[in-house]
């Protein structure tokens, strides 16, 4: 496996990890309980997403995530190769509920929440503009790698 070009993706899952880590703390300062329960969501949650989108992934055995392919070759293999409207809606809700829930306990805070957001802004532009950029699946409609087709 070539790591010299999976630096944003590692970088990405890293920076993802303590933005997970910074919103977790969020909510223990105040419910261990919800604390808890949170995080069984995030596990729960990006195990769905790597079941529903990942495992699709043509690339998944070269994965700019790193971490990603090899968790989808634990998995059954998947009948379909193509991206239905569902993995979006499924992908993006459960991406949306990551970021949502936490935000109540967030802003109870000082600092944190504006580190949270500012973690998720570098996350989203280092998949943008490096991760999906070199992926090489393009059936996914973030690949920036589209098929062109000229007459």
């Amino acid at each position: 496996m070539n790591l010299k070009n999976k630096f944003h993706g590692i970088m990405s899952i890293a920076l993802l990890d303590v933005a997970t880590i910074f919103a977790i703390y969020s909510i223990a300062i105040k419910s261990i309980l919800f604390s808890a329960l949170y995080t069984l969501f995030v596990f729960v949650a990006f195990g769905l997403i790597i079941y529903t989108f990942c495992r699709k992934c043509k690339t998944r055995n070269d994965c700019s995530h790193v971490f990603f392919g090899p968790i989808t070759r634990l998995m059954p293999e998947s009948r379909s190769k193509v991206y239905s409207k569902s993995d979006y809606y499924i992908t993006g809700l459960l991406v949306f509920l990551v970021v949502i829930l936490p935000q109540y306990w967030l802003w109870q805070l000082t600092v944190l929440p504006y580190l949270y957001l500012g973690l998720l802004a570098v996350i989203g532009l280092q998949i943008n503009k490096y991760v999906c950029a070199k992926c090489n699946n393009t059936a996914c409609a973030m690949c920036k790698k589209k098929l062109i087709v000229t007459s």
